[in-house]
């Protein structure tokens, strides 16, 4: 336990935000599988040209991944092992699966090259066979020792499937890979394969819709092709925008255009404080609040300003982290 208590010291627990409105229970598991459009030769020659573990570069790029999404310098997800190094005689042609889930920290500092990046999670990955001498130790068991309140220490696991799947049909025609699902404790899990020779992922989720998962799987995408042509860039300089994300927006564009209501935006917020009171308005990592409860914290904050000086037409500058609090404080400067 104390190698597990000095690996993960002063680490925060790491959740991908929930994208959808309806409760992570209650949403059945999908599986998405997104082609991210890399050779795989390509993922190679880089590996070996860097001295770095093919699969340290999906992990880099999961972990600038979470970086992006919950704006964390120190993030931490799981990464699937065989299981099969236990010290029991036969076990390693034993039929049957007997795979567990090991933690991973992944630092990525704004200053930071995304080579030096590689290069510290090789290092790391090099330590992986003291992380196989504690893996007896239960991921609950470290999660109560840590303190997690009863929550989880990540909701996120990565792993690596299959190399050099192809789709097309047998010699003796008999047999073809049709589609691939998973099941997994956690709320996103991310099984990278070779199809065709190219790189993909099968994004299993629950807390995504299906197109919020496809772009998800684009954005990982990029964060592979970062790392692959710039990795003398900066993780500050990573930028994660994809052509999805261009078409999207353009799409969004074309759509005919919405009544515009004429009304101030906290005037809005407080009919629906006393219309809707106790309907959910901000979903956020940290907390949710409702109308009223979003009304009330606006609206005090913004007496507090209002007594420190600030005026109307006064230029606020709002510097908060993603949080609930962010939409608390600029609504309450829109007051």
């Amino acid at each position: 336990m104390q190698y597990w208590k000095d690996k993960l010291f002063n680490i925060r627990p790491c959740y991908f935000p929930c994208l959808i409105s309806e409760p992570a229970s209650t949403v059945e598991w999908e599986t998405t599988s997104i082609d991210l459009q890399i050779p795989f030769q390509r993922l190679h020659d880089f590996a070996r040209f860097y001295k770095v573990d093919k699969s340290i570069i999906l992990r880099v790029a999961w972990g600038i991944l979470l970086r992006t999404y919950m704006g964390w310098q120190d993030v931490c997800f799981g990464y699937r092992t065989a299981g099969r190094d236990i010290p029991v005689t036969g076990l390693e042609s034993a039929v049957g699966p007997f795979s567990r889930v090991l933690i991973c920290r992944a630092r990525a500092l704004a200053g930071q090259t995304i080579v030096q990046l590689l290069r510290d999670a090789e290092v790391e990955r090099q330590r992986d066979l003291e992380d196989l001498q504690h893996q007896h130790v239960t991921m609950s068991a470290i999660e109560h020792e840590l303190n997690t309140k009863g929550k989880r220490l990540f909701n996120t696991c990565i792993s690596f499937g299959y190399e050099n799947i192809s789709s097309q049909t047998l010699p003796n025609g008999k047999f073809i890979l049709n589609s691939s699902n998973q099941a997994s404790e956690y709320d996103i899990n991310a099984d990278f394969n070779t199809r065709d020779g190219s790189l993909t992922v099968d994004l299993g989720h629950r807390i995504l819709a299906y197109q919020q998962a496809v772009t998800v799987g684009h954005v990982l995408g990029k964060a592979v092709e970062t790392i692959l042509e710039s990795p003398s860039a900066t993780v500050k300089e990573a930028d994660l925008f994809t052509v999805y994300d261009h078409n999207q927006i353009l799409a969004w564009n074309s759509m005919p255009q919405i009544d515009v209501q004429n009304i101030h935006l906290a005037t809005l917020i407080a009919a629906q404080a006393q219309k809707n009171a106790d309907i959910q308005a901000v979903y956020g990592f940290d907390g949710a609040l409702t109308y009223a409860e979003l009304y009330r914290l606006s609206s005090g904050l913004a007496q507090y300003l209002l007594n420190l000086g600030v005026r109307p037409q006064m230029p606020l500058p709002v510097v908060v982290d993603k949080s609930r609090w962010a939409i608390v404080t600029m609504l309450a400067v829109l007051t």
